[in-house]
């Protein structure tokens, strides 16, 4: 361990200094450490020679550290030092374990989790274990509002963590201590509830633990094959471990669903049977798996919307209204210069504005074509900031109603926005590709409920052009959200 007191000793005072200076502005930045690779974490008898070194080597340090700022300085010291030293695993394991024990126990469990996060990069560890370990040490050193939301925080992100590794006694002790912390009323029943449901996969899990282990003791028992697929489906909804074992499984309809699928047919007579294997699975479940193998059909098809005519067509598209509320037919996106403006889509999420280039001109528009829907609800992630460069400035949304004679109407639905009535953009080119011929200030919230039908003329089909738009509001001008059909 003679590596160990070259350069840090003499540089200890600068090191104070350094680590002081980026408490004082905020900034937490991690050395590069020397291992190459992920390695298996070191044997007891290595961490307690490793710790015993540690321990005199920094012994002052360690007798000091009986405040926070003194244990932050020690964690920074040790992590710095766990950098530089080159061929000594166990000596760094310890140092980054250390450090992040005494970030935990000085309140800094931001700093702690970094740490951990090393860790977890170089060795194989249980990550779940040394997470949940740092919050229950910074939950004891938790002396203000601050520090305790973060605990909360980080305990419900690592609750979550443990029931997706069935680790379910480290999740009910992260549960139970946000629950404890939460001081929220809306915050402590969210908690409550999530803690609820991981008591239910935690008695799932245990019902099926006998089966998991006859899988691994036998890969062909295709009995416990079945009852494992479906506790990885219904349970913890993943398809991708679910479906090998379902397929291998003892039941002939669920073998044949589950083969059918990961053979990713591509031909639609194909697609169109594996949709209805699952449909036809799905009036078989409860209520949550019901659903979850309603989705799984319409995955497919929402494919064969365009291959499929007649009978076949509507009764599909009966199934995807029912499942979705909708029926997405397109999407399209744009922007107008210059090129720092932006618009994405992706299921149902936009996000669309002005980027940082001066003047804040231009735009940018996201659209979804829908049909068979005419109640939306719409969530923004944060209200909108916007500037009014001139009369075209535009931050909302549009309309456009289709009839038997096309798209023949566009309403915009501004947020709150100094619009002009008089507003002559025809943008975006997709719908009726006209300024809009009303307008309907939706005011400032984070959540509407739009009526489709409210605006509509009176032959509209119940197809319509949905459309998040940012036209000439200023510079990183942003409107992002969500849209939800309704029934």
């Amino acid at each position: 361990m003679k590596s160990m007191n070259t350069g840090v000793m003499n540089s200890h005072g600068v090191a104070r200094c350094f680590g002081t200076l980026l408490a004082l502005l905020g900034v937490m930045v991690l050395p590069r450490f020397a291992l190459a690779a992920k390695q298996p974490a070191p044997s007891e008898a290595a961490q307690s020679k490793a710790e015993a070194e540690i321990k005199s080597l920094f012994k002052k340090e360690f007798a000091a550290a009986t405040t926070a700022s003194r244990k932050l300085e020690l964690s920074e010291t040790l992590v710095k030092q766990a950098a530089e030293i080159k061929g000594e695993p166990a000596a760094q394991y310890v140092m980054l374990h250390d450090a992040a024990t005494l970030a935990a126990a000085a309140g800094e469990l931001t700093i702690a989790m970094q740490y951990v996060d090393e860790l977890v990069k170089g060795y194989e560890v249980d990550s779940v274990r040394l997470k949940s370990e740092a919050v229950a040490a910074a939950a004891k050193a938790a002396v203000n509002p601050s520090q305790r939301a973060a605990v909360v925080e980080t305990a419900v992100v690592v609750r979550d963590a443990a029931a997706a590794s069935d680790e379910f006694e480290i999740g009910k002790q992260m549960g139970e201590l946000a629950l404890k912390l939460a001081k929220e009323p809306s915050v402590k029943k969210q908690i409550s509830q999530h803690n609820r449901d991981l008591d239910h996969r935690a008695k799932a899990y245990a019902a099926v633990k006998e089966d998991i282990d006859a899988v691994k003791r036998n890969a062909a028992d295709s009995a416990a094959q079945f009852n494992v697929g479906k506790y990885y489906l219904f349970t913890k909804g993943d398809w991708k471990a679910a479906l090998p074992l379902l397929a291998n499984s003892s039941d002939p309809t669920w073998k044949q669903a589950a083969s059918a699928e990961l053979a990713n047919p591509t031909t639609p007579a194909d697609q169109l049977k594996t949709a209805d294997g699952w449909w036809a699975l799905a009036e078989k479940q409860e209520a949550d798996g019901k659903h979850l193998l309603q989705v799984k059909a319409c995955d497919w098809y929402r494919k064969l919307l365009t291959a499929v005519t007649g009978i076949t067509k509507s009764r599909i598209e009966k199934c995807i209204v029912d499942v979705d509320g909708m029926i997405v037919l397109d999407s399209k996106t744009m922007t107008a210069a210059p090129v720092s403006n932006f618009a994405k889509y992706d299921n149902l999420q936009f996000d669309v504005g002005t980027g940082p280039h001066p003047g804040g001109l231009g735009g940018g528009f996201a659209g979804v074509e829908m049909d068979k829907c005419s109640r939306l609800q719409v969530t923004l992630d944060a209200f909108p900031t916007y500037t009014r460069k001139d009369v075209n400035a535009y931050v909302g949304f549009m309309v456009d109603y289709h009839t038997a004679s096309g798209y023949v109407k566009r309403v915009g639905l501004p947020v709150g926005s100094q619009f002009d009535r008089g507003h002559t953009d025809a943008l975006p080119p997709w719908g009726k590709q006209t300024a809009p011929s009303e307008h309907f200030d939706l005011g400032k919230r984070q959540v509407y409920e739009l009526d489709l039908k409210a605006w509509a003329p009176k032959d509209w089909d119940g197809r319509v052009w949905f459309s998040a738009v940012t036209v000439n509001s200023g510079v990183n001008s942003r409107l992002t959200g969500r849209i939800a059909p309704q029934k």
